[in-house]
C-alpha cells in the first residue's frame, strides 16, 4: 500500500502545481504590460507626432513622449554646452522594440533639432509607407527602388521651425529622420542694436 500511495499523493501534487508553473512559464516580467496591438496608420501618426515634438524641444515634449508610453533611455537627456541628447524606446505587438533617438544643439540664433525613429517589420506586413507619406502637412514624394521605398518632405512650419522629413522602408527595416532648424531669441539685449539713424 506504501507504494501506490505514494504514486498518488505525487500525481496529486503535480496537479496542484500544474498551472502555477503554467502561469509562471516565459512570464519573465509579471508585472510589465503587454505591447500594445497597432495598426501602420497609427505608428506612423505617434511616432511622427512624438519625434517632432521632440526634434521642436518644445516645452514639455519628454513629459509627452512619456505619457505616450515612451521609455527614456539611460543617455536620455545626456548633454554638454551647446548639445544634448534625445533618448526613448517603446515596444509595439509585430514590431518588438522601437526606438527613438535624436540631438539638439544650440549655435548663435538658431537651434538644431534631430530625431530618429527606428523599427523592425520583419515579415513586411505591418507597416505602409503611405500612410506616413500622407499624414497632414507634408509636402515631397515617395519614390520605389527595388525592394525600398523613399520619401523626402517638407512640413509645414510650426511657429519659427522649419521641419524637414526624409524616411525609407528597405527589407523590413524602416527609419524615419526629422530635422528641424528653430529660430531663437537674440542673444544680445535689444539695446545693444545699432541706433536708427535720425535726419536733423
Amino acid at each position: 500500500m506504501r507504494g501506490p500511495a505514494l504514486v498518488t499523493l505525487l500525481a496529486a501534487a503535480a496537479l496542484v502545481a500544474a498551472p502555477a508553473l503554467a502561469q509562471g512559464k516565459g512570464d519573465k516580467n509579471p508585472g510589465k504590460p503587454a505591447a500594445p496591438s497597432i495598426s501602420s496608420s497609427e505608428f506612423m501618426t505617434e511616432t511622427f507626432a512624438v519625434c517632432a515634438n521632440l526634434a521642436i524641444d518644445g516645452a514639455g515634449a519628454g513629459d509627452k513622449a512619456v505619457a505616450a508610453g515612451w521609455e527614456p533611455d539611460s543617455d536620455n537627456g545626456d548633454s554638454a554646452p551647446f548639445y544634448r541628447i534625445i533618448s526613448y524606446t517603446k515596444s509595439f505587438e509585430g514590431l518588438g522594440e522601437v526606438t527613438i533617438w535624436g540631438t539638439i544643439e544650440q549655435y548663435p540664433g538658431k537651434t538644431m533639432g534631430y530625431c530618429r525613429v527606428e523599427a523592425s517589420d520583419e515579415d513586411g506586413s505591418l507597416l505602409d509607407f503611405d500612410d506616413l507619406a500622407n499624414l497632414p502637412d507634408m509636402t515631397g514624394s515617395i519614390q520605389t527602388d527595388g525592394d525600398g521605398t523613399y520619401g523626402a518632405w517638407s512640413v509645414r512650419a510650426r511657429g519659427t521651425t522649419q521641419m524637414f522629413a526624409i524616411a525609407e522602408l528597405y527589407d523590413g527595416e524602416f527609419q524615419l529622420e526629422i530635422n528641424t532648424l528653430i529660430d531663437a531669441a537674440p542673444t544680445e539685449p535689444a539695446d545693444a542694436a545699432a541706433p536708427a539713424k535720425t535726419e536733423d
